[in-house]
């Protein structure tokens, strides 16, 4: 048996390799798994890095801006950078009875301004309370529009 043998072309010798391909192919897949390691490893670094910044990033808070409001729906800011709040509602003492349907005009517009001081801006809304489902409906969203206030009034259910 030969042990050396001439590369065609090049006139270069080369020593027969006695061991099995899957050998060699052992031996790119044990390269490849060293540079995916690798990569790994700096991957991990980079999350690890990522994750102590965020942890050292200040976090919101919540604050309570104001209190007293009967089912809040939709908000808006009008020009001074006052909130303007749409409650639905509240049941009365008429809930104590045993109808299905309870109404009211206890909807209103709320205006809160930056300091958190509450002043009704519209009041006498309609407001639904349905025994049955559970769903209230009243004012459902206000808009400021050029200085003219629009409220947005939710009802209408229609029992399945």
């Amino acid at each position: 048996m030969r042990l050396f043998s001439t590369l065609k072309g090049v006139g270069l010798l080369y020593r027969k390799s006695r061991w099995p391909s899957f050998l060699a192919s052992a031996y790119a897949f044990q390269a490849w798994v060293r540079r995916t390691y690798a990569y790994h490893r700096l991957l991990l670094a980079l999350l690890l890095t990522l994750g102590l910044l965020s942890s050292t990033m200040s976090r919101p808070t919540d604050e309570r801006f104001a209190t007293g409001l009967n089912q809040p729906r939709g908000m808006a800011f009008d020009e001074d950078g006052n909130l303007l709040v749409a409650e639905a509602g509240v049941v009365g003492a008429s809930a104590l009875g045993d109808a299905p349907i309870l109404s009211n005009i206890s909807g209103r517009v709320v205006r809160i301004a930056p300091s958190g001081q509450a002043t009704e801006v519209l009041n006498g809304l309609p407001h639904t309370h349905y025994r049955d489902s559970g769903i209230a409906v009243g004012a459902a969203d206000v808009v400021m529009l050029d200085g003219t206030l629009y409220a947005l009034m939710g009802e209408g259910y229609e029992p399945l």
